[in-house]
């Protein structure tokens, strides 16, 4: 397993609050974020995930983000957040899976993933919203796996739903 640890960026001025830890395994990029989620949290995140495509060889990723204290994002960091998507769109001939995690009663919950919708269906990256790792986990798994090759068989997996609340 390659583990990349946000703190090895020096660029990183985040608020106490904000801890973020991220782990690679078996082509599934792992973070925690405690939020709220500002630009410098964005850019440490897009910084690690670029080095992870950058060292792996393979043609699927998946991305697991936990959520935890609050999923409110500044308008600055949603604004870099859609730039990042757009750019791996145009740049990176791999493909992107995105789980969020997070308890259905953190803040913002409900916007962020509205958000988040449209960023991702925008720049054709699939995407999921989940409660709990284990059920996040089994679908980032399915989907760098390649058995999933069309949006009509993810919709039909189990518990797949994008209208997160």
């Amino acid at each position: 397993m390659a583990i990349h640890a946000l703190s090895n960026f020096q660029n990183r001025k985040l608020s106490r609050q904000q801890r973020e830890e991220t782990d690679m395994e078996h082509n599934i990029l792992l973070t925690t974020i405690r939020g709220p989620i500002d630009y410098a949290t964005v850019k440490a995140i897009a910084q690690v995930r670029a080095r992870c495509f950058d060292e792996l060889d393979v043609t699927r990723i998946a991305s697991i983000v936990i959520f935890q204290g609050s999923m409110r994002i500044t308008p600055e960091a949603l604004d870099l957040f859609s730039h990042v998507m757009r750019n791996h769109k145009a740049q990176s001939d791999k493909s992107l899976f995105v789980a969020y995690v997070a308890e259905p009663d953190i803040e913002d919950r409900s916007a962020t993933c509205k958000l988040a919708h449209t960023i991702f269906t925008e720049n054709n990256v699939r995407w999921q919203a989940f409660e709990k790792l284990e059920e996040a986990q089994a679908w980032a798994r399915t989907m760098v796996s390649g058995k999933v090759t069309d949006a009509a068989q993810v919709d039909e997996l189990p518990g797949l739903s994008i209208n997160s609340n």
